[in-house]
């Protein structure tokens, strides 16, 4: 029996599977996984905790009792760099006639910070410059998402100070020895365990959500100002390369991930060429490298990105996650036109799992492993985003129905 590596690799060489694999990217609320467990209570064997038996420091347990309850082959699991600063981790946008470095505070020299988070006046700052502020009714503890994207801080004006201010480094040398046992035993000892594809975000939206007006100030410095958007996605890139994938690589893990969001509900955020001017070269660098480790790369985005998939599958990718049927991205469709070029992940839309019923989700199951086989496609089913929302009998039902329509000669 092929263990769960094995499906998710021949799906990756673009090889028919013995049965059709399942995938996820996390549940994205606490409140749902509770709810599996306590839904069905795990037997002995479906505890999988992998435990750090290394040197110190050891690292934190990993937890997929969840994945094996339901039986998941797969999922994405979230790795970025070290983030190093000399700024506070807080930008106020009120300030912006003072100095770059003084718009930044800590948390604790903030007046009232979480008053001013949920008005807007205080945005948090990720490592590469993309902010955010919180919802004025978000709970404290509350699943899904509490805070939201508001703007970027990196302009021409700005960006050398702030990379003389913020530097990326990769984690301590055990995290990745670490992982690089965890998915060597999986591999080898825990083969019926949901097998991890790590990595982390790209390129393409963080270069843009990070620049001070976002998509319009983009669109200005892709005419008047490319050199610009050339130095921040570069700079994303060399953080992510040298950071993430090459230390991951080094540890021996097999199956990377690459995530972007290049697509609205019908068609792409930015122009076909302004993709490939700007970011595809990127993407086909961190594709040759991962090759040239004889690993495999997934890459994740949510919209409609069928315009762009020759020039993702010319970067090097071997599969692509997501698939959002709200979006129009048809699994059928895709799979008759690319065929043994590209895996497909994903497919099973979020609206079913989270408001439609236990023989929905069913009949949506055998129909994309239907449309899916018809069209002689490699494929994956999961749901496309994080199932927030979700019903937990919808999940148990769609896991259930991968297993029994997604087996060989159905």
């Amino acid at each position: 029996m092929p263990s769960n590596y094995d499906l998710l690799k021949s799906i990756l060489d673009h090889e028919q599977p013995a049965r059709v694999p399942s995938f996820h990217l996390g549940y994205g609320s606490a409140t749902l996984e509770r709810q599996i467990i306590e839904y069905q209570e795990p037997t002995d064997d479906q505890v999988c905790l992998y435990i750090d038996d290394g040197p110190a420091p050891r690292q934190a347990t990993i937890d997929l009792t969840a994945d094996r309850v339901l039986g998941y082959t797969g999922h994405y699991q979230g790795f970025g760099p070290v983030h190093n600063k000399s700024l506070g981790s807080f930008y106020m946008p009120d300030r912006d006639d003072l100095p770059f470095s003084r718009r930044f505070v800590k948390w604790s020299d903030a007046p009232d910070a979480d008053t001013q988070m949920r008005q807007g006046k205080l945005w948090q700052v990720s490592e590469f410059g993309r902010c955010s502020a919180r919802r004025a009714a978000a709970k404290q503890g509350e699943d899904g998402f509490s805070d939201y994207f508001v703007d970027g801080v990196l302009a021409p004006d700005t960006l050398d100070d702030w990379l003389a201010s913020n530097a990326y480094t990769s984690h301590h040398d055990n995290l990745y020895k670490f992982l690089g046992r965890m998915t060597r035993d999986m591999r080898e000892r825990h083969v019926d365990w949901s097998f991890p594809a790590i990595g982390g975000s790209g390129i393409c939206d963080n270069t843009i959500m990070c620049l001070k007006g976002s998509y319009a100030s983009f669109a200005r410095y892709a005419r008047v100002n490319p050199a610009f958007i050339d130095r921040v996605a570069r700079m994303i890139f060399e953080a992510l390369k040298d950071c993430v994938y090459i230390p991951l690589l080094e540890a021996g893990i097999p199956i990377l991930y690459w995530g972007e969001d290049l697509g609205q509900k019908d068609r792409l955020l930015i122009s076909p060429g302004h993709y490939e001017r700007f970011f595809a070269k990127h993407l086909k660098e961190i594709g040759r490298l991962i090759h040239s480790y004889d690993a495999r790369l997934i890459m994740h985005s949510d919209g409609n990105v069928s315009e762009i998939i020759p020039v993702l599958i010319d970067c090097g990718i071997d599969g692509l996650q997501a698939l959002e049927p709200a979006s129009g991205m048809k699994l059928g469709e895709l799979a008759r036109k690319y065929r043994d070029k590209l895996a497909f992940l994903g497919a099973l839309d979020q609206r079913v799992l989270c408001w439609g019923t236990v023989d929905d989700t069913i009949a949506m199951v055998k129909r994309a492993i239907k449309e899916g086989k018809e069209a002689g496609g490699i494929f994956a089913l999961g749901p496309s985003h994080q199932p927030i929302g979700a019903r937990v009998e919808n999940i148990f039902a769609m896991m259930a129905a991968i297993e029994k329509y997604g087996a060989a000669g159905r």
